[in-house]
């Protein structure tokens, strides 16, 4: 009784300022003695962090002062270090670079930019190496999907999700204004200046403007191995020259109603170097990317128990592909593509018990491609989820469970039509702490999802199947999370263990189809993927003005190929992906000074074709340190000098056959804050 009454007493005050009439004082005659106030709300700006040690799901996540000491440049060099993750990179500045967790494809990682999803119906990837770190305060990467109840459909419908979040200012007392401007240079012709500025233009709102510039040449040696000689190169058509210009602006109505914009624009050129293979290292391929995006938001709480988000976005992409070796009549290749995204959603969460939360989410989205191919289709692809998501708390015990129903079709100008599809997909989770004192939570969870095949898939030029069906993938995951308080020196331990088990079915490959020069895509394929991701963080106490974190991870990834038991392949690891890899981080800090160690390490694996010596690439570790220091300037101002050698032993490896990675490599920056 005394806490239900202590609670209450708590509510009184929040119910006086949500009740939207204000209150007077009067004296017995009802005459007025003090006049109407408006109390103005008082904003706490912070950055809301991952459950990770309550989530149902596994939860990794890097804030902004984590990717600072990793010292990775891009989204791409910042998610190998999360556990089950396999970043396909093909060497080079300009290289792609694509991210696959827990052996289901890049097709099967969605991304989020500040909430809304990243699209590209022609590869079905993003490209995570134009997605730049600088204006981040945090990556995340979800399992399943994102815990939060209010969110778009779409972020249901994804296998995994890798989140970006923008950095949202917190002005000090009489100030409006923040800036921050950066000069950084390195080895390979390494020019990357950028600048933020971020102004309060009313106690409600504020805007965010951020620019950066990279250009490279890209020319780093590399060994290569030709019998038993060996030949000192230099990587070629490995340049990049691109702009990135990034708005943000949000403004609070009230204490219950926010809107939020993002305007994104990238712009690049850059050499796509090719494989390299005895004597023969030449490549001439350009790519020319042009990218925008709006999107904007509105969120609305209603009453405690009720809330709305509605959101909309416009999404544009040009990409130029040009081969100037390529042998045809016209003595080259030039292929121009246009992309467009329009979408739609609303998401509503009602709390209809204290241990209760419903909410419903729908999408609405169209994809288009337009292409200088001859005879090309001219695709656009409808899109319509519906989501019903609850949420089951109560005291230790959390319970969230989906149903996604999914209704996509394509309409194309020319040929048959392909079928519309319509799709149910079930999700569920349970993280349940047995003791309340003790720091352990046991996890689980299931979610059968799907991806629709690519443009590309469907449609290119004499490879492309429109008869292909949608590739579905089941993902089956017990984990526990430990997180105790320490005495001593180590004052706490974050630990997560998971074993998972994912089968994709109707895989979609490349199989020859009359000969080895005419391919076509077919639902070929079957995965199943048994693993074991593990992780630690430790924190340590300060000794004598010395900080010092550790953190490291462990993947045991087991995918083969069970398709056809009559073919050679049949039980053998995928392609290109270890069975054992790790990574290791430290970071002390000494009073201005921070060191960053960061070790990353990756076992043998296979490339295509059968699994003998000549096809395998051998095991690698790279280490890279970075050195941190602060200096203060006038005016509140803060000047930062930063160091960093990636591959400090300079190993020679590759992550995708004939495809060199860099050696040791260094990079100087100059920042100023204020």
């Amino acid at each position: 009784m005394k806490r239900r009454m202590a609670f209450f007493l708590l509510l009184l005050p929040a119910a006086g300022l949500l009740y939207r009439k204000a209150c007077s004082a009067q004296d017995t005659t009802g005459h007025r003695l003090l006049r109407d106030t408006a109390l103005r709300a008082v904003e706490v700006a912070a950055q809301r962090q991952a459950a990770s040690f309550s989530a149902s799901s596994p939860v990794q996540l890097l804030d902004s002062a984590q990717l600072s000491a990793l010292g990775a440049r891009s989204v791409a060099g910042a998610a190998r270090y999360f556990a089950g993750v396999l970043v396909k990179d093909y060497g080079g500045i300009g290289g792609l670079k694509t991210v696959s967790v827990r052996s289901l494809g890049a097709a099967h990682t969605g991304v989020l930019y500040d909430g809304l999803p990243l699209s590209d119906a022609q590869n079905g990837q993003i490209d995570l190496g134009r997605l730049t770190t600088d204006n981040l305060s945090q990556l995340t990467l979800y399992n399943a999907q994102p815990p939060d109840m209010l969110q778009p459909a779409a972020a249901y419908s994804m296998a995994t999700v890798l989140s970006l979040t923008t950095r949202r200012p917190a002005f000090a007392k009489g100030h409006s204004l923040k800036g921050e401007a950066a000069l950084e240079g390195g080895a390979f012709g390494l020019l990357q200046p950028s600048a933020t500025l971020q102004y309060g233009w009313s106690p409600r709102g504020y805007s965010t403007l951020s620019a950066g510039w990279q250009q490279a040449e890209g020319k780093y040696p590399f060994t290569l191995q030709n019998g038993d000689s060996l030949q000192k190169k230099h990587r070629e058509n490995s340049d990049i020259q691109a702009l990135r210009l990034e708005y943000d602006t949000r403004y609070r109505f009230s204490d219950s109603s926010e809107t939020a914009l993002k305007a994104y624009f990238y712009n690049a050129r850059r050499g796509l170097p090719g494989a390299v293979i005895l004597y023969n290292d030449r490549s001439r391929q350009r790519l020319d990317d042009r990218d925008f995006f709006i999107q904007a938001g509105w969120r609305k709480r209603f009453s405690p128990q009720s809330r709305l988000q509605v959101s909309g976005k416009y999404e544009a992409s040009y990409k130029r592909y040009l081969d100037p070796d390529f042998l045809n009549s016209e003595g080259h290749m030039e292929n121009r593509y246009r992309q467009k995204t329009y979408y739609l959603s609303g998401t509503w969460s009602y709390r209809l018990r204290p241990f209760l939360t419903l909410a419903y989410g729908s999408d609405i989205m169209a994809n288009t491609l337009d292409a200088s191919l001859p005879d090309f289709v001219y695709p656009t692809r409808f899109t319509w989820l519906n989501n019903l998501a609850a949420a089951f708390s109560w005291q230790r015990l959390d319970i969230r469970a989906n149903m996604l129903g999914t209704l996509t079709g394509d309409r194309v100008k020319t040929g048959p039509q392909p079928q519309t599809r319509k799709v149910l997909s079930p999700a569920a989770a349970l993280s349940w702490q047995p003791r309340e004192r003790l720091p352990l939570r046991l996890r689980f969870f299931y979610k059968s999802i799907f991806r629709m095949p690519t443009f590309n898939d469907l449609y290119y030029t004499l490879i492309g199947n429109t008869r292909l069906r949608p590739e579905f993938t089941r993902q089956y995951d017990m984990g526990l999370s430990w997180n105790p308080q320490l005495q001593g020196l180590l004052s706490s331990l974050a630990f997560t263990a998971d074993a998972y088990y994912n089968t994709v079915r109707d895989k979609i490959i490349a199989v020859p189809r009359q000969n080895l020069f005419q391919w076509t895509m077919l639902n070929a394929g079957r995965v199943h993927a048994k693993g074991v991701d593990a992780g630690a963080r430790l924190f340590f106490r300060p000794l004598h003005a010395f900080r010092l974190t550790l953190g490291g991870h462990y993947s045991f990834q087991e995918a083969r190929d069970v398709t056809d038991p009559s073919a050679p392949e049949y039980g053998q690891q995928l392609p290109y992906t270890p069975k054992h890899s790790g990574a290791l981080q430290a970071t002390i800090q000494y009073k201005p000074l921070t060191l960053g160690y960061n070790l990353l390490f990756s076992g043998s694996r296979y490339r295509m074709g059968d699994p003998i010596d000549y096809n395998r690439l051998p095991a690698f570790v790279t280490q890279d340190l970075t050195l941190t220091g602060r200096l203060p300037a006038g005016r509140g101002g803060m000047w930062e000098l930063t160091a960093a050698v990636d591959n400090l032993f300079n190993r020679q490896y590759e992550i995708v056959r004939y495809y060199p990675m860099p050696g040791r490599s260094w990079r100087l920056g100059l920042h100023y804050r204020f």
